[in-house]
């Protein structure tokens, strides 16, 4: 673009264009969730920060649909164009919100993990890997997969389900092997992109 005010062009599509609803839902996402931080410092017992924080959830989820639905929509990959590729980027933030949710828990005073986001994170793996195993039987129909693809989706069950055996056990809770699995969860999804991408420029190759 000649001008970065040029910009805001990309929200013009948003009535047939669903990466330009992505970007709008975004951009609201990223108002709610600073509203809601601002408002937690003052009180976070308050209706509207309590409000706020439901309106957030839901716009992300939204951005997060929406995001999905562009990745499904791609034609150069036929094997997304399923429902579990809207189903895969949930288990993915469920997993990610939850395991962040537990870091600032144990970062905080070495708190103790409620036995119910315990829970959550274990149904969340689980869900993931009972999509994952969904979705690697679909896209093995395909001869447009790559080997990216597989990685992503293992990197992010594995992780996931090592996550969950720290956060049930404070002997192995140590901040580095978080780091080293949220690193591994982190390249998983990089390499979803690096797919994604090499998709839309079709001369290179990944």
């Amino acid at each position: 673009m000649d001008s970065w005010l040029l910009a805001m062009n990309v929200l013009s599509g948003f009535g047939h264009s669903w990466l330009s609803r992505e970007l709008l839902a975004l951009l609201v996402l990223n108002v709610c969730t600073t509203l809601w931080m601002v408002s937690h410092n003052h009180d976070s017992r308050k209706p509207f920060h309590q409000w706020m924080g439901v309106v957030t959830s839901i716009t992300g989820i939204m951005a997060v649909l929406m995001s999905a639905h562009v990745y499904a929509l791609l034609p150069s990959r036929p094997e997304w164009n399923t429902v579990l590729t809207h189903l895969t980027f949930l288990c993915t933030v469920l997993v990610l919100g939850i395991t962040t949710v537990i870091v600032f828990i144990r970062a905080y005073d070495n708190l103790v993990v409620p036995s119910t986001i315990r829970y959550l994170l274990g149904l969340s793996v689980l869900a993931t890997l009972v999509v994952v195993t969904l979705f690697v039987r679909h896209i093995d129909k395909f001869a447009t997969h790559n080997w990216m693809t597989m990685y992503q989706l293992v990197g992010t069950v594995l992780g996931g389900a090592l996550l969950f055996v720290m956060a049930g056990n404070s002997n192995r809770y140590k901040p580095e092997w978080v780091f080293l699995v949220m690193l591994l969860i982190l390249s998983g999804e990089v390499a979803g992109r690096v797919s994604f991408y090499s998709s839309m420029v079709t001369p290179v190759h990944w």
